[in-house]
């Protein structure tokens, strides 16, 4: 229902409508409220003002009778209707008290949130909204405005013009700045300062009880998932991080690149004129009868304006010309491929992503092969610690490179390992095992095992030189190796075991 519904809705939903209808996107009526306020302020303005509207609890009070009126009235068969209507009707809610199920609740109007229907009737019913006046509209669907969440925005208005628009409306007079969709709306330029309140909403989900005890393998997948551009591990430059994996980073994305790519696309969009009420308004404003490829905009034009035509030129600058205005079809990320610096491709990130290797296994490598862990050698140079000496044998500076693997302690570790492994060779850096390894074991099982093996092993050597700082004990070396060979063991039998064939097999029970 939902596909078929999504097909139809953009040739029945009217173009001030974009959010929910294929095709269309909700930054445009934020680019259009930007230009439209941006005159506001100023003192030759016209006298105008905005509203702006909330409406209480918009999907819990919705008719479902109002619903199926709309539908009728736009012409919907009558068998679909009633597919609608049974999805709607026959919902039910339980309610958890002190843990204990409720008996079933049957709602009588509303729509459920989270469910892929909803949206797609929401923005048939705020159709008849755009058609029909705000207090016929709030009699007939049970949506009612919240007037305290509700504002008025005024230029060039007298006082008592302000006065009688407040007392016909019941809403207050309120001041530029506003958030229009979460979206600062302002007749000047967007500052930082503007976006502090987003900034603080970012960090207070990354400082949470629950990401506050995260590996960096885990606030790594957080980054990615939720926040992108916050909690840089270790001591690595951002824009490194932001490289791919092959490259040496994490394959985090550069919020300011992508940004320039999903703004590219609303260049393209101009140059393509599509059939959209943002792109109309820009064509009418500003670039009326103009070249959009060599437009330029004018030192009155709005910001948003300015800053697309800004990226514009920085996609000319890298594709060396504007073709790709022309194109039939605009990909963001491609775009945002060919705007990323290009660094050359390491020799060893195929070591650290070995599907066999525990994630905070590969993390802890990762920083050691970029020499980037937070040693007491590098620390000293910053003024942090007495001294720079190993916290485990004391006797050579704490760096990357003594960690692993020319300590007596790592070294002991490491013989026993390689020993458990089957592996005779007596190199003491780490770089130059993993090297040999990929060399010289022929056998693709057995080498990620090693390989996954050697990250584990740097972990827990790291691990165990935190023990000495912070606890004062470091782990005896059969302890160590026992819980490594208990973590990849247990690794590669959740991974792979079933799908191993007998020789490997065999190797695996071996170990």
């Amino acid at each position: 229902m939902c596909s078929k519904l999504r097909q139809i809705l953009p040739a029945i939903i009217s173009p001030t409508q974009v959010a929910f209808v294929a095709g269309r996107s909700i930054l445009h009526n934020v680019l259009i409220c930007q230009g439209i306020i941006k005159l506001y302020n100023r003192g030759n303005s016209r006298p105008s003002c905005m509203m702006k509207l909330d409406l209480k609890k918009a999907y819990d009070t919705v008719e479902w009778k109002f619903i199926e009126e709309v539908m009728h009235a736009f012409g919907f068969p009558s068998h679909f209707i009633q597919l609608v209507m049974t999805c709607l009707t026959t919902t039910q809610y339980s309610l958890l008290i002190n843990g204990v199920p409720s008996p079933l609740i049957q709602p009588k109007r509303g729509l459920r949130q989270g469910d892929p229907l909803s949206p797609l009737m929401f923005t048939l019913c705020m159709e008849y909204f755009s058609r029909e006046g705000l207090n016929l509209f709030s009699s007939t669907t049970g949506l009612q405005v919240n007037p305290s969440k509700s504002s008025i925005y005024c230029s060039g208005l007298d006082s008592s013009t302000k006065t009688c628009l407040t007392e016909l409306s019941g809403y207050t007079v309120d001041t530029l700045p506003f958030k229009y969709l979460g979206v600062p709306i302002s007749s000047k330029k967007i500052q930082a300062g503007d976006c502090n309140l987003l900034v603080e909403k970012m960090v207070s989900r990354i400082k949470t009880w629950s990401s506050r005890h995260l590996s960096f393998a885990g606030r790594t997948q957080l980054v990615n998932s939720v926040l992108m551009s916050i909690s840089v591990p270790g001591s690595v430059n951002w824009d490194n991080l932001c490289f791919t994996k092959e490259q040496g980073g994490l394959s985090f994305r550069n919020l300011v690149v992508w940004n320039q790519a999903a703004v590219g696309k609303l260049a393209w969009a101009i140059e393509q004129k599509q059939d959209n009420l943002w792109v109309k308004w820009i064509h009418a404003l500003y670039v009326k009868n103009k070249n959009w490829q060599l437009y330029v905009p004018p030192l009155a034009s709005s910001w948003p304006v300015k800053f697309i035509c800004k990226v514009k030129d920085v996609c000319n600058d890298k594709y060396q010309g504007s073709a790709w205005l022309t194109t039939p079809n605009y990909s963001i990320k491609n775009t945002y491929t060919s705007l990323c610096t290009q660094p050359e491709t390491n020799h060893w990130s195929s070591f650290i992503w070995n599907r066999l290797t525990i994630p905070k296994h590969r993390f802890s490598l990762w920083l050691a092969l970029l020499d980037r862990h937070k040693t007491k050698a590098r620390l000293f140079q910053y003024g942090i610690g007495d001294d720079n000496l190993c916290a485990i044998c004391g006797s050579a500076p704490e760096t990357s490179a003594h960690l692993f693997f020319e300590c007596s302690y790592s070294t002991d570790c490491l013989v026993r390992v390689l020993s458990w492994l089957g592996v005779n060779h007596t190199r003491k850096n780490v770089l130059q095992d993993l090297h040999w390894t990929r060399r010289y074991c022929r056998n693709s099982f057995k080498r990620k095992f090693i390989l996954a093996a050697v990250a584990g092993l740097v972990y827990h050597i790291w691990r165990a030189r935190n023990s000495s700082v912070w606890e004062g004990a470091v782990p005896t070396v059969p302890t160590l190796i026992h819980a490594l060979k208990s973590d990849v063991k247990h690794r590669v039998q959740q991974v792979c075991a079933s799908r191993l064939n007998s020789e490997n097999r065999e190797c695996l029970q071996a170990l």
